[in-house]
């Protein structure tokens, strides 16, 4: 991750949502209140340390997004075994521009291809898949609700050049000035505990990709 990294503070990481409202947006502990929350269950919650750990957070997304969808939605095919799935996923990998040798992930203007060619390598060639650019938190909360977790690939801030797992959602109400604040709630693949995507941030930078699986 190169530098020190700040938490909680503007343009760090977030690990909670209220120390950071208190730190970034001056409010007041006790007026803040959790308005509404949504986690979508059965999401994988693998780690970039976990398997190559090389520049390989795209690869670990897919692995936790096809964790859910084996767990959660019958994709029968998709196997149990974590080494099986990951080998997988790799040998699919090397070939969307993944190269463990120099440190490269798979491109973002790769990610719906990569996805949709790991279906098909489970027996799942019809699944439609997704990749989006400029996705409003409207949308990206309403998948969130429908129970539809998906990949954030940002090219800005502590997570440049990184693809998180994205698997629910906290919104914060200022009783004091009325002001809602929501938090994308993530797998960041780098920590095992949860962390917070501020949508304040989200807002003021637009090279964001959202790939998901459709349906």
């Amino acid at each position: 991750m190169g530098k020190e990294i700040k938490y909680n503070l503007r343009g760090g990481l977030v690990t909670a949502p209220i120390l950071y409202l208190k730190n970034v947006k001056k409010s007041e502990e006790t007026s803040l209140e959790l308005k509404s929350r949504r986690d979508v269950e059965s999401v994988g919650k693998a780690l970039c340390q976990h398997f190559d750990n090389h520049s390989n957070c795209t690869l670990i997304g897919v692995f936790n997004l096809l964790s859910f969808y084996r767990d959660a939605k019958g994709f029968s095919n998709i196997p149990a075994d974590s080494q099986e799935l990951y080998k997988a996923i790799r040998e699919v990998g090397d070939r969307y521009g993944y190269n463990f040798e120099r440190e490269k992930g798979v491109p973002v203007y790769n990610n719906r291809r990569f996805l949709k060619a790991v279906l098909k390598t489970f027996g799942y060639p019809n699944v439609k898949v997704s990749a989006e650019y400029v996705v409003p938190m409207r949308k990206a909360l309403k998948l969130l609700d429908k129970g539809t977790p998906f990949l954030l690939s940002l090219a800005y801030g502590v997570y440049f050049n990184h693809t998180v797992t994205v698997y629910g959602y906290e919104t914060y109400r200022d009783k004091k000035n009325g002001r809602n604040y929501t938090f994308l709630l993530i797998n960041d693949e780098w920590a095992s505990e949860p962390r917070y995507i501020p949508w304040i941030n989200m807002d003021r930078f637009k090279l964001i990709c959202v790939t998901r699986i459709k349906g």
